[in-house]
């Protein structure tokens, strides 16, 4: 078993978070169309990267259980 999954979980969420901090709250955001929108494109897809890494976690504990 690695570990791996669970660390791509880890860091996509602490890049969905600095994402949400750091450019997102930040006033531009809500002045710019096309910069929010982009921004908001990485994050659905950084939370479908999200999702797989996730699901990819979930297999492997069950491979420990089993």
């Amino acid at each position: 078993m690695t570990t791996y999954s669970y660390e791509a979980l880890d860091r996509t969420h602490c890049i969905l978070m600095n994402i949400q901090t750091n450019l997102v709250e930040h006033n531009f955001y809500e002045s710019c169309e096309e910069y929010r929108k982009l921004l908001d494109g990485a994050c659905d897809l950084l939370a479908d990267a999200y999702q797989v890494a996730g699901r990819e976690w979930d297999k492997e504990l069950e491979e420990i259980a089993i």
